[in-house]
């Protein structure tokens, strides 16, 4: 069998349908497999509109609640959020002399664009994972200490890659402006100690900066919501803070009614595991919400599975082609199920109302980028082929006040 580009094209068409290509980036991102996603984002926004109050005409006297229905306070108020999209590529090669060694064995050939295409699903699948926990600004974790070239990273360090280049934002916060930006590239990483180590220490970063991968932000500060590259993920949707006043979110001032619009937050670090999602739990009862999924990082997630003891069940949640395990336990309105996820930062807890959110795309979800009949390009310089694949959209929450954002305890 000839190995030609027409042949790889082929095999790469019968390998990688839509279907296939969602099942790849979903293995052990749980949040990403279990959101829906919704295609047709034409246009410049998705417009979508949140209600927050219903009209206030109602009196035991009746011309007091006709004046009342007459005036401002009358009619239901809403908002309506107009959502950009974001855009998100993934490049990937293969050798001519690859191509060559595999002419005459299809699955030798198939072997080696298996081999490609897995690994850059997979790494643009981890991003979009790790940013659908995040506010947008694409932050991959804070550095609590450095030592020479070693950072400290805990429980981010799964969210780093030797050879990635990373930049650091100027102090604690995020949206500052970013050291220089000339970036670093690591060189190693410890898993069980939690560190990176990078080549050099080009930005003069420090401890409490925010690290991100070079090119994922902009590198001046960031003042406003629609400088974010990322996806506005659960943190932009229900942040850790109340909106402020005269924000604009999308085209929302949400600080008008900050749990209908920027959903609910809790302290929830001085009680024990068990007693503080009771107590979340509670709240959201209080306001009429019955949240089905806690989503916690690891660490977390084992704490309150201990904490619960006997009160918790395993399940099995399948999405698809793809399971991943549940602790499954009762709250004040029904069965809630504790997922683990690696992407979802440390000491950090999403109630989540599944069917509230939606990662909105235009065209496929990931798209293998052949418009011109082409997945495969040669490459100008290069005695190599190309291929490429993108995203093109943004998260959506049709509801935020049926989600909470928890701090938990340690």
């Amino acid at each position: 069998m000839a190995g030609t580009t027409t042949t790889l094209a082929f095999l790469l068409k019968q390998i990688y349908s839509s279907r296939a290509v969602e099942n790849a980036v979903y293995e052990s991102n749980p949040l990403f497999a279990m959101m829906r996603k919704e295609g047709g984002f034409t246009g410049s926004k998705h417009i979508h509109a949140v209600k927050y109050r219903d009209g206030q005409g109602r009196n035991p006297t009746f011309s007091t609640a006709q004046t009342i229905a007459q005036s401002a306070a009358g009619t239901g108020n809403g908002v309506q959020f107009g959502v950009t999209r974001v855009k998100n590529y993934q490049v990937y090669t293969l050798e001519t002399e690859a191509i060559l060694a595999g002419r005459d064995d299809r699955g030798s050939l198939m072997r080696t664009l298996t081999e490609e295409v897995d690994g850059a699903l997979n790494n643009l699948g981890r991003d979009i994972s790790v940013n659908m926990f995040r506010d947008g600004a694409g932050d991959r974790g804070q550095v609590t200490n450095v030592n020479s070239l070693v950072f400290t990273v805990g429980e981010n360090v799964t969210n780093f890659e030797v050879g990635m280049i990373i930049v650091g934002s100027t102090g604690s916060t995020k949206t500052a402006a970013l050291r220089g930006g000339a970036g670093q590239t690591i060189t190693a990483v410890d898993r069980d100690a939690g560190t990176i180590t990078v080549d050099a220490n080009n930005d003069s970063l420090v401890s409490g900066d925010w690290l991100f991968v070079k090119g994922d932000r902009q590198s001046g500060a960031i003042t406003a919501n629609s400088q974010n590259l990322k996806l506005a993920g659960l943190d932009a949707w229900n942040p850790a803070a109340a909106p402020a006043a005269s924000e604009n979110f999308f085209d929302v001032d949400r600080s008008v009614d900050t749990s209908r619009l920027g959903g609910l937050r809790l302290d929830i670090s001085s009680y024990n595991p068990e007693e503080g999602v009771i107590t979340a739990l509670t709240r959201m009862a209080r306001e009429g919400h019955n949240p089905q999924h806690l989503f916690t990082s690891f660490l977390d997630g084992s704490n309150i599975h201990k904490s619960l003891g006997s009160k918790a069940e395993t399940e099995y949640t399948q999405v698809g082609d793809i399971g991943f395990s549940t602790i499954r336990f009762t709250g004040p309105k029904g069965d809630v199920r504790l997922q683990m996820d690696q992407n979802c930062p440390a000491g950090v807890g999403r109630l989540i109302t599944l069917d509230t959110w939606a990662l909105k795309h235009l065209g496929d979800m990931i798209n293998l980028l052949d418009l011109d009949g082409a997945r495969l390009s040669r490459e100008e310089s290069a005695d190599r082929f190309e291929g490429r694949m993108a995203l093109y959209g943004n998260i959506v929450c049709y509801a935020p006040a049926k989600n909470m954002r928890l701090v938990l305890p340690s």
